[in-house]
């Protein structure tokens, strides 16, 4: 209360966060290149001060962004950080990461990874699923694609492939 006071009597803007994760934070001052001063108190609330609104919001987005627990279901805007052959590892927050599975890319069949993306570039996912045991990120692309239509006549792929005869019976 008394550092509200004070920049209130100051007449700097204020934005305090309630926060779980204060420790993790790890916020100081210009640490992200904003001049504002961060006050993380043994409570988990963090103050930010400063004499420009600007500074005080992308501020105050930056720890919104770093303190955020992602749900299932939520959309994000991902970095690709590195390819492998069985999918890309994308960065969709701040120091959050989790893998873009192949077989979640696209709803045609991909066989190689091969100019699928490159690295740096950005691609929408949507989180669905994490993993209880292990914290591990799930992300779907092709959840926020338009499902192709089946092919003509429809139904399983089993029951498009021709009948096997010669196949031994008892």
């Amino acid at each position: 209360d008394d550092a509200k006071q004070w920049l209130a009597q100051r007449g700097n803007p204020y934005t305090i966060i309630p926060t779980d994760i204060a420790g993790d934070v790890g916020i100081d001052y210009g640490v992200y290149g904003v001049p504002e001063t961060f006050v993380i108190d043994e409570q988990g609330i963090v103050i930010i001060a400063g004499t420009n609104q600007d500074g005080v919001k992308n501020a105050l987005d930056k720890i919104k962004a770093i303190a955020y627990t992602p749900d299932v279901g939520d959309e994000f805007d991902a970095i690709v950080k590195s390819i492998m052959p069985y999918g890309a590892f994308v960065e969709f927050l701040p120091g959050k990461q989790g893998l873009l599975h192949i077989s979640e890319i696209s709803w045609s069949r991909l066989e190689t990874m091969d100019d699928v993306f490159e690295e740096g570039e950005t691609v929408r996912v949507k989180l669905t699923g994490i993993d209880s045991r292990t914290g591990k990120f799930k992300l779907s692309r092709k959840v926020l694609l338009e499902r192709p239509p089946r092919s003509e006549g429809g139904g399983d792929r089993r029951e498009n492939r021709p009948r096997r005869d010669d196949r031994k019976r008892d």
